[in-house]
């Protein structure tokens, strides 16, 4: 057998390989479910809520922080909203139990 023949048998292996890893690799997606233990009530959140929450702290701070050095047009913008996510939006209860799910998608 010559090195072409090989080397073309050994790369079509690897292919094929790497094809069926793939196909079998499932996407998965990670969010966390929260229950109100006085309402019942469930509701979940995920990774870019999370994100999103910090990021408009980090504003909300860095407005405070403009305002104290004395930057008179701070005052003029709006606060983020900063949800406490492990909080009832119904009721407001903080007695709340919270899981990590993890959803396998193909």
């Amino acid at each position: 057998m010559g090195i072409l023949a090989w080397l073309k048998r050994e790369t079509k292996g690897i292919k094929e390989a790497q094809t069926k890893h793939w196909e079998n690799k499932r996407k998965k997606l990670k969010e966390t479910k929260c229950t109100c233990q006085s309402c019942g009530n469930v509701w979940y959140f995920g990774k870019t809520d999370q994100l999103e929450n910090a990021g408009n702290a980090m504003q909300n701070l860095g407005k405070s922080m403009s305002c104290c050095t004395g930057c008179a047009p701070a005052l003029l913008i709006k606060n983020k909203e900063v949800k406490d996510l492990k909080k009832c939006p119904k009721c407001n209860s903080k007695n709340v139990t919270c899981e990590n799910i993890i959803h396998e998608i193909k």
